[in-house]
Order: C-alpha cells, then structure tokens, then sequence
C-alpha cells in the first residue's frame, strides 16, 4: 500500500530511510534531534536512540520548509493515529507548514470519519491551567486505585466520580496513558495552543484519500509475513 502511495506521486520526492529523514530535519530545516520522533532502546548498560521508527515516507512540499507527511491507515481503532500524532507533536509544533495526508485501504473507508476526528483533537482548543490541575490529580488517584497503591492523603471518591464524568472524552484517556509513560510532559499538549494556531492561519493541511487498489487478497499473507 505504501508502495502504491509514492509511486502513484512520481512528482514528490520522498524521504524513506531514517538517516534521510534525520538529515534533512536538521540541515535544511535547523531542527534539533530532540525535536523529531525518537525511542529509546537500552540494553547491556548502553542506549540507542531510533528516529522516525514508524518507517512511514516522509514527502518533501513544493516549498523548501514544508514536509508532506504520511500515515497509512491498517487499523478502524483510532489510538494508533493518536500515538502517531502524540510522537510527533514536537516535530509538528517546530515546523512552519506542513500536510499530513492519511490513506485508507478501501475495506478501513468507513473509518475515516473516527480517524480524522482522531486527528483533530491535536488542535483542539487548549484547556485551561485549573482544568489541567484537576486532571493530574485524577491521573494521581486513577493510577493509584488501578494499582492497589495506598496514597497518602485516601482518595475523594466523590470528587473522583466527577472527574471521571469530567474526563471520560478521549482526548483525556489518551493524555493519561501519556502521563503513565511520560509524567508530567504529558499535560504539555492540553495546553499548548501552537498546532491550534497553525491550522488557524493555513500552515496546516489534513488530507484523507482512499486507495483505489484492492488488498483484502493480501491481507492474511502480509499479517504474518
């Protein structure tokens, strides 16, 4: 599918190798590795650092400072596109214009609709400091009640109840999955009003296409290749 992505667009060039995307982040655009999508693996004591692990081609706009990104869409449940957009929000915050266009293999098209609402919760309307303090002491005492962990100070179960009403959209469960793994960095994209204001002003574009081929003949072989 993928294949049939930059090959049906012989006009872009296209970034597909990590060292690729890693040169082209910081010598022509000026970014910082901690800038771009990375993980971290450690093993015997020593640490490696991958960027772009999603192997996804990066395309290059029709302006030196654009990047035309792709997501190719293998799965209906939208938290996949959240992760996607969760490990690049510092890379699309840094940048000055660009497109992600997501792509829908013919039998996932009645998912577009989810995953582009999925998409769009990245700019949504930043939410206020009050509202954040709240929401970390939910995820204090949510992470505390699902681990049998004692806190200092007993849970308010009815000030628990309604945070849980409070934050049941899934914005918020996806910022505290994020908080488990990151702590406190998470709540950095409630607040922050950047990607917001870039699709305000046209910096930002959101396409969505569906692939014309068909692979449902395919589909078995390439889930267990």
């Amino acid at each position: 599918m993928l294949l049939d992505v930059v090959l049906d667009r012989p006009e872009i060039t296209w970034l597909a190798t990590e060292t690729d995307k890693v040169a082209h982040c910081i010598h022509a655009l000026g970014l910082k590795r901690e800038d771009l999508p990375s993980l971290t693996f450690e093993q015997g004591g020593s640490k490696t650092v991958r960027y772009f692990t999603d192997k996804l081609p990066i395309g290059l706009g029709t302006t030196s400072d654009e990047l035309r990104f792709v997501y190719l869409v293998t799965d209906a449940n939208p938290d996949s596109v959240r992760r996607f957009m969760r490990s690049h929000r510092t890379l699309f915050e840094r940048l000055n214009r660009w497109t992600l266009s997501l792509f829908f293999p013919g039998y996932l098209s009645a998912a577009e609709s989810a995953i582009k609402a999925a998409v769009m919760e990245s700019f949504a309307e930043p939410v206020r400091l009050a509202i954040v303090e709240e929401f970390k002491w939910f995820c204090e005492a949510r992470r505390a009640l699902e681990r049998s962990i004692q806190p200092a100070v007993p849970v308010d179960r009815l000030r628990y109840g309604r945070a849980c009403r409070a934050f049941a959209a899934p914005r918020f469960y996806a910022a505290y999955r994020a908080w488990v793994k990151e702590g406190s960095a998470a709540f950095h994209d409630l607040l922050s009003p950047l990607l917001r204001d870039k699709l305000a002003r046209g910096q930002v574009r959101i396409e969505t296409q569906v692939l014309t081929h068909r692979y449902l003949n395919v589909a078995t072989t390439a889930m267990t290749a």
